[in-house]
């Protein structure tokens, strides 16, 4: 596991013991009755304290500081009240004064099953009836079932179904948010050299890891606390601060050594308007990955130069960033560390099953804990109790010689970890740790360069990750010099690297509407706005324009017609009107560029055979390429044509291969000869990526070819940035198959395919009705998976089954694998580990993860295949050197894989993740879908199958013995207790990529937004009325009046000017009538509340201006009027006319960038000739990846 910082939501209500019981013990429970201090005293965890620039601002109340106790948490984050409440009210204070804004919303919780068994139990026992088990199941089970279908307006679909939802309403609680859990936790390797070291190394890196959380939290405070206001939440202000407590903890819950730090962070912040009120908490998640990389590159920056610590990098896998891990710390030692969890989930998964079996229903999240702390003692060696953290460190120390042969030889270990000097392996020459920082202009271009690779726009919390990973290895005299040379890079990658996609502003926000903190108007959100390149635009707009240039590349419609006709006769199945429209385009259009939509299962693959035959026939060359090696493989077989990777040929003319000799942009470089005229097809074009697209697009420039692009926006998006084939598709009004042929005769499916794809929650009615849809715990539903999927083959049917993450895969494998070696299928006696961390023997089924020119097979349809990303091989020897020697499952071709090739690119190959199954059809799929899973990763797997496609809905938040994943109370989301409704959210989640070119005509077009101006209106007449309610107030009564005694006042006031009135003048005319009130607020707000109107005056939508009073804001009244009067021209402007504007009135870059496109569409480039990217716009550019080339 590497360093990370995770992010977690705490509840407050009732879900404050959850906080006190579980996060501030260690990760365990707390038995009944034990005061947490006793428990820290006895286990040698330290008691939690306080921490934060908010402490200030409660100790303007009473003080806060030091020790954590659980009074105070239970104030803070169970009521929302003052940590110090107990004390204040004992000293005699008013329960209103302990209130930091307003109090946590309160939730009846009355769940109707839950209500009618508990009152239905009452009457029995009332009625002298005997309560036993029996009668209490057979009760809950009936009930479940009628309110299940009283709710859902049908039967259950399955019993499992019925209980699983029944289990769910026992602990369908509705709970307030009380703050966040921030959870840092270094590298296993820095755990693990705390956890072996001696007593002052310990507490040294404990020390280190503690200032590099608080730094963390620091830059937190600075860049993410904010809090909201306004009616709408329209107004981001600046706080006092956060409250923090911080819990040390030593381990996971399965007992290895995990040095981690909980910051539980309040919900209640100080705005800097005085007013207590809740944190801005997507501030917060928008900042956490760079929060993260802040403290993993701080650990590392301070463990080095402090304590003379050398690191060196690990890639955990061949697709991830690299893991900055302690030299000379023995992985094997921390892969064995971790191998412990392995062991607990195994017996947890046991105690799990059969309490399933005896309660008949999913345990509840209490019990949940219970079973696994159980499971944890039950797989631990020797003593069963609660542990101090001496006693860990002596278990550590003793697995470790177990391990590595002897206490000396553990000693060793950390001596060479802290003395880095004492040279021990080669490998550390070829891999320093350290190195200098280059010139700001490089490391920006690097920068740029992966932040690009990623996404097409970004925002400073993105550029801010990129730099602090970027930096992980750079050496630094201090932090300070580090966070300088940080901060320098940023400035320079968002200042000169990027362009801001800012919206160009006609009227600038007066002082009342700015932050202090970054002087942006309150109603822009703080690091949210987006940057692009122009390398990034000028990509995305080369290949709309090449979309609209016209070639002299085209077959004839009579060539296309006898092509489809004899296609037609020789497969007996007649092309729909779809799929000859597709055909037709890309034969016919004559443009350099075209695009097809192809649905899944709409039949994309018969139409691209037809484009491939005809043009062919007219003696062009045509080439497929495909996103992955196995798919473009599949695509040449299935069309006729040559077929390859995109990446083998973008990848050259991008220059990411020069380090091996390829020159960039240069056709002779290319690994297949492109003749003029020829097609290059893309299939899946929706899963490249922009850069990669776009140098496809260059290369046929180059060379005189043509680029058809077919795929789906709505399914996978590209890992990389993308989203450039729905631009494409939505700019040429690109032709889309609509007639699902995947499912047969079964229109109904096909019907129900097409609304998933577009989110309509209705169309999973469908899938429920015949039994597809299934709920329950994740590991029920894992094991009800995969126990279908083998009924599936046992019954002759093709099926696959998939999940969203690799976690959930791994699982999947590993229980498909043990049900093979219970038949003998799959063999046990000799086996290797895999880079997944599973072990294959003889018989099981893996996959290889990377392309190898130099493995090739033998025998089979296809001699001499290289082995490739993405091909499955059954095993059919296991060698004594780790190597694996394997079958293809397609061409049956063998090949015998290398020990390191098995233990770095090999995976366990039964279950996929639906990324990698796209493309796929088989009979049946059955996909796993939980909180990973989106729309389009959801529409991909209910359309796998040409039978039957099922749903296992996860309907829990499991446990995990791994600290920092969520330590989540019962009832979190009550959406997600239900199968349909954990479907449903995932139809909800799409986050597909946009283009930089779609967010700069949305910045452009917000400039003409009357929703805009309103909003800006809006908050500075909130501002006004405030300010005009206290010159009223100050006018009626002597002395300064509090705001909350104004607060009627206020609103009477802003309902009678929404309503016309001249509130002056009522005013005025209620000091004339009304003689010395008592209580003139009150009398006033009557007075204004009951004021009559005569008036016919249209006041349009935007409630009228308070009058200009002595000592008024007269900026913020100026800019109120300005923006009414902006938003009354753009409300009454004429449809049928839009404003112009004129360069000069746009940004700079706006200006300069719609004079580059206008120039490129006016002078559009010529088919055959080289014309590279624009000089002054830049080429575009990207980082390596592990693309298929």
């Amino acid at each position: 596991m590497g360093v990370v910082m995770t992010l977690h939501v705490l509840h407050g209500g009732d879900g404050y013991s959850y906080l006190t019981r579980q996060v501030a013990t260690a990760d365990r429970l707390r038995e009944r009755g034990q005061e947490l201090t006793d428990y820290y005293t006895a286990n040698g965890t330290p008691p939690g304290r306080w921490h934060g620039a908010g402490l200030e601002a409660l100790s303007e109340i009473s003080p806060v500081s030091g020790t954590v106790s659980e009074e105070q948490m239970k104030a803070l984050f169970g009521e929302g009240r003052h940590p110090n409440t107990d004390q204040m009210l004992e000293a005699g204070a008013d329960l209103k004064a302990t209130a930091l804004g307003r109090k946590f919303p309160e939730f009846k919780n009355e769940i109707p099953l839950v209500e009618e068994y508990k009152s239905t139990l009452r009457e029995l026992a009332e009625e002298g009836h005997t309560i036993d088990k029996a009668t209490t199941s057979d009760l809950w089970r009936t009930l479940a079932d009628k309110h299940y279908r009283a709710k859902f307006g049908h039967q259950p679909p399955t019993e499992r179904e019925l209980l699983s939802w029944a289990a769910a309403q026992r602990s369908n609680v509705r709970q307030p948010v009380a703050g966040m859990d921030l959870v840092f936790t270094p590298q296993k390797s820095v755990s693990t050299l705390w956890a072996l070291a001696d007593t002052d190394t310990r507490r040294e890196i404990e020390r280190i890891h503690r200032e590099c959380v608080n730094d963390s939290l620091a830059w937190i405070e600075r860049e993410a606390a904010f809090t909201r206001r306004g009616d709408r939440s329209e107004r981001q202000i600046d706080t006092h601060g956060l409250i923090v407590a911080q819990f040390d903890h030593y381990d996971t819950r399965a007992g290895d050594p995990n040095l981690h730090t909980h910051c539980a962070v309040s919900n209640k912040v100080l705005g800097v308007d005085g007013k207590w009120s809740a944190l801005d908490g997507a501030a917060l998640h928008k900042h956490a990955v760079a929060a993260s990389q802040r403290y993993n590159a701080a650990i590392v920056d301070r463990l080095r130069r402090e304590m003379g610590v050398a690191f060196e990098a690990r890639y955990p896998t061949r697709d991830r960033q690299p893991v900055w891990e302690v030299a000379g710390i023995d992985q094997t030692l921390c892969r064995a560390f971790s191998s412990r969890r392995q062991m607990v989930e195994a017996r947890r998964d046991e105690l799990l099953a059969e309490y399933r079996a005896t309660h008949g229903r999913a345990p509840t999240q209490a019990v949940q804990y219970a079973l696994l702390q159980q499971a944890t003692l039950d797989t631990r060696e020797g003593k069963q109790e609660s542990r101090s953290l001496a006693d860990h460190q002596s278990t550590w120390r003793r697995l470790a010689a177990r391990h590595l042969g002897s206490e000396a030889a553990v000693d060793a270990m950390v001596s060479r970890a802290l003395n880095p000097e004492t040279p021990d392996s080669q490998a550390r020459e070829m891999n320093p740790s350290v190195r200098q920082m280059e010139a700001v202009e490089v490391e920006s271009a690097r920068v740029i360069e992966a932040v690009s690779d990623a996404r097409a726009t970004w925002t400073h919390a993105h550029v801010r990750a990129v730099v602090e990973t970027q930096l992980t290895n750079v050496a630094f005299t201090s932090p300070t010099e580090r966070d300088h040379a940080v901060t320098t890079v940023v400035d320079h990658a968002l200042g000169r690297g990027s362009v801001a996609l800012s919206t160009p502003e006609t009227l600038e926000a007066p002082t009342a509407l700015r932050r202090d903190s970054d002087g942006l108007g309150v109603l822009e959100r703080h690091g949210e706005l987006l940057h692009t390149s122009t390398a990034m635009l000028d990509a995305e707009g080369q290949v709309v324009a090449a979309a609209q240039t016209p070639v002299p590349v085209f077959t004839t419609g009579e060539q296309l017609r006898a092509v489809i006709a004899e296609q037609e006769s020789a497969s007996g199945r007649v092309l729909n009107p779809g799929q000859r429209a597709l055909a037709e385009h890309f034969c016919l259009s004559g443009q350099l560029v075209a695009a097809g939509v192809g649905p899944a299962g709409t039949g994309k693959t018969t139409s691209m055979k037809a484009v491939t035959a005809a043009w062919q026939a007219s003696g062009r060359q045509v080439i497929a390429l495909a996103p992955s090696a196995v798919a473009a493989d599949t695509l040449g077989e299935e069309i006729g044509a040559e077929a390859r990777t995109l990446a083998s040929l973008t990848y050259r003319w991008r220059g990411k291969m020069e380090y091996m000799g390829f020159a960039a942009r240069s056709p002779e470089e290319l690994p297949v000869t492109i003749e003029p005229g020829a097609m290059l097809l893309l299939d899946e074009a929706a899963m490249a990526s922009t850069k990669d697209v776009a140098a496809l697009v260059e290369i046929a420039r180059d060379r005189g070819a043509v680029v058809r692009m077919v795929g789906d926006p709505a399914q996978l998006d590209a890992v990389e940035s993308g989203g450039l084939m729905r631009l494409v598709a939505s700019e040429t009004n690109a032709p889309e198959l609509t007639d699902v042929v995947r499912f047969g005769d079964d229109t109904a499916q096909a019907r129900a395919s097409i609304a998933i794809r577009s989110g309509d929650q209705d169309a999973l009615q469908f899938h429920a009705d015949n039994g597809w849809v299934h709920g329950g715990a994740r590991e029920e539903m894992i094991a009800a998976a995969v126990a279908d999927h083998f009924a599936d083959t046992d019954a002759g049917s093709d099926g696959i089954v998939l999940a969203s993450t690799t976690a959930t895969v791994r699982v999947l494998n590993t229980q498909i694998q043990n049900r093979h070696r219970d038949t003998g299928a799959a063999q046990a006696r000799r086996l290797v580990d895999l880079a997944d961390d599973l072990t294959a023997g003889r018989g099981d089924i893996v996959v290889t993860r990377a392309n190898n020119g130099g493995l090739r097979t033998k025998g089979g349809t296809r001699p001499g295949s290289r082995v490739q990303n993405g091909d499955r091989w059954r095993v059919e020897k296991v060698g004594a050197d780790g190597s694996l020697t394997v079958r293809h499952l397609r061409h049956r071709g063998r090949v015998t894989l290398d020990a390191d090739y098995v233990a770095g690119c090999t995976e366990l190959g039964y279950a996929s993740t639906i990324h990698r199954a796209q493309g796929i059809t088989v009979d049946v799929s059955r996909t796993v879908v939980d909180e990973a899973t989106n729309r389009r990763g959801l529409y991909v797997a209910l359309s796998r199958g040409r039978a039957e496609n099922h749903a296992y809905a996860v309907t829990d938040s499991p446990l995990d013995v791994e600290t920092e994943k969520p330590h989540l109370p019962p009832g979190v989301d009550a959406r997600l207790t239900t199968a349909r409704g954990v479907l449903a959210a995932a139809l909800a989640r799409d986050d597909g990529h946009t283009t930089a070119t779609e967010q700069l005509r949305d910045a452009l077009a917000a400039a003409e937004d009357p929703d805009r101006m309103a909003a800006g209106y809006a908050a500075a007449r909130d501002l006004l009325v405030r300010d005009y309610t206290t010159h009223l107030a100050g006018a009626m009564t002597v002395g300064e009046v509090p705001e909350a005694e104004t607060a009627p006042l206020r609103v009477a006031v802003d309902k009678a000017l929404a309503r016309g009135v001249d509130v002056a003048a009522a005013i005025a005319q209620w000091h004339h009538e009304v003689d010395s009130p008592d209580d003139p607020l009150a009398s006033a707000t009557g007075w204004l509340s009951g004021y009559e109107v005569d008036t016919d005056t249209d006041l349009g939508h935007l409630a009228p201006l308070p009058s200009r009073h002595p000592g008024m804001d007269t900026e913020l009244a100026d800019y109120a009027a300005a923006t009414l009067a902006e938003h009354t021209r753009l409300t009454h402007a004429p449809i049928e006319e839009t404003p112009e504007q004129d360069d000069e009135d746009l940004d700079p870059f706006a200006a300069s960038y719609l004079a580059h496109r206008a120039a490129d569409r006016a002078n559009g480039p010529a088919v055959g000739k080289t014309t590279g990217p624009s000089v002054n716009w830049g080429p575009a550019t990207g980082p390596d990846s592990s693309a298929d080339l």
